[in-house]
């Protein structure tokens, strides 16, 4: 970000009592390609903090939470059948192909240098998208050229993967399974993710977002009515998401 932003990264760290938790970083430099800067910014620490045998757990910016998607990514992580996965990500609701704007890695070696080979890719293949090629780098459903020719066969960055359901849980702007089911199961529902297969321009996006803050906002010393707010939001959401008026 720009310096004035991470300035005020730092005031919101101290006026939280955050300094043990929130990490402010600048990743800004000269890029030579329009990618470059998004993917400098998404996976600058990824290395680093899994070396420190911490797990990681992304979420782009262009998503509402209706709840904290923490407890659940750590028990998908760790008890996903028939085994724990490596990497567990989203996909597309209406496509086969990954989505990773939200994704769990645990911390291993194997997962360390799976994507140490990534971001090699991401450098050496100039053309590449690096959303076709995490999708290539799980041998999910694109091919992709110049990947390592033992990433399939080398036990030590041979990643299992799995899907965080778009269908029930990490919703996206292009629809979800949930039409009928009772009022309980849409509590299933952790968050929206503002993107989509057709499309949606970035001004579109900010104001469906901007609707979403404001009428969740206000004073959150009363847990109750925070709670109320965002289960109001989270209904108006999913019967928009069924009648197709959202995107």
């Amino acid at each position: 970000p720009e310096r004035a932003r991470l300035l005020k990264c730092e005031a919101h760290r101290r006026a939280w009592g955050a300094e043990a938790r929130l990490l402010c970083v600048r990743t800004l430099s000269h890029f030579s390609r329009i990618y470059d800067a998004n993917n400098k910014a998404k996976f600058f620490l990824f290395p680093i903090v899994l070396a420190l045998g911490l797990d990681v757990a992304w979420l782009d910016l262009d998503i509402f939470l209706f709840q904290d998607p923490t407890p659940r990514l750590l028990e998908q992580a760790y008890t996903s059948t028939p085994w724990p996965r490596d990497v567990l990500v989203t996909d597309h609701f209406d496509e086969y192909c990954l989505n990773h704007g939200v994704f769990i890695v645990r911390a291993s070696d194997r997962s360390l240098l799976w994507l140490l080979e990534y971001i090699k890719w991401l450098h050496w293949y100039p053309y590449g998208h690096d959303q076709n090629g995490w999708d290539a780098f799980l041998g999910h459903s694109i091919v992709e050229p110049q990947l390592p020719e033992n990433l399939r066969t080398d036990p030590s960055i041979n990643v299992s993967y799995g899907l965080l359901s778009t269908e029930w849980e990490y919703l996206t702007l292009s629809g979800w399974a949930g039409q009928g089911v009772p009022a309980e199961a849409r509590r299933n529902a952790l968050l929206l993710h503002f993107t989509s297969t057709s499309g949606i321009t970035g001004r579109h996006k900010m104001l469906q977002l901007g609707r979403l803050f404001n009428a969740t906002g206000g004073p959150r010393d009363d847990e109750v009515k925070v709670s109320r707010r965002l289960d109001m939001a989270r209904w108006k959401v999913l019967r928009q998401l069924e009648m197709g008026s959202l995107g």
